[in-house]
């Protein structure tokens, strides 16, 4: 017999932990997350920025707002 609650909350884990930002190129960052990126890098050009750390960044942020609604926090 399988435990559906833990099926169901392997398969949203891995809903979470699907990547979903994959920038090519540093021109398909919107305006708002080349801001973003710039301002807690410190950096002064966004092609300082390496792509894979900048959707990592972004990956990582879906990970933790997905995880707060999950538990119901709305806190930072």
């Amino acid at each position: 017999m399988t435990n559906n609650w833990f099926q169901q909350m392997f398969d949203d884990a891995h809903k979470i932990h699907q990547k979903a930002w994959n920038y090519k190129t540093h021109e398909e960052l919107p305006e708002s997350v080349v801001s973003y990126i710039l301002t807690v890098s410190n950096a002064e050009c966004i092609t300082d920025v390496n792509l894979n750390d900048i959707n990592s960044m972004l990956n990582d942020l879906d990970v933790i707002k997905s995880l707060n609604i999950k538990l119901g926090e709305t806190k930072c």
